[in-house]
C-alpha cells in the first residue's frame, strides 16, 4: 500500500515514468509524491521509506505502507496535473496557469 502523507487528500494525478519504475502523483495539499515501483533494494538501498514498525504484525497495516521516498510542494499550493520527461524530471502543470519542472538530485 502507498501512502503520501498521513491526512486524507484528493488525488489530481498518477502517472508512471516512460518504464513505469517510477510513480508521481499530485494532490489537493499542493504536493506532488514520487514513488519507486522496484524498490528492491539493489545497490543504493531502498529508495521508499517504511516505518520501522513495519514488522509488527499486531499493529494496523497503516504501519506496514509504504511511503514516498520524495516530497515536491507546489509553489502556490496551486491544483497540478504531474508526469515524468523523458529525462525522469517531473513536471507540472497548474491550473493557475503556471509551469514548474523539477530535477531529482540523488542526495
Amino acid at each position: 500500500e502507498l501512502r503520501r502523507g498521513s491526512q486524507p487528500a484528493t488525488i489530481y494525478c498518477i502517472n508512471f515514468n516512460a518504464d513505469s519504475s517510477l510513480l508521481c502523483v499530485a494532490s489537493d495539499h499542493g504536493t506532488i509524491h514520487i514513488f519507486a515501483l522496484d524498490d528492491t533494494g539493489g545497490g543504493g538501498g531502498a529508495k521508499n521509506k517504511q516505518s520501522s514498525l513495519a514488522a509488527a504484525s499486531f499493529l494496523p497495516k497503516y504501519f506496514s505502507s509504504v511511503w514516498s521516498f520524495s516530497r515536491i510542494e507546489v509553489p502556490g499550493g496551486a491544483r497540478c496535473i504531474c508526469a515524468f520527461t523523458q529525462e525522469s524530471a517531473v513536471v507540472a502543470v497548474c491550473a493557475d496557469g503556471s509551469y514548474h519542472k523539477f530535477v531529482p538530485t540523488d542526495k
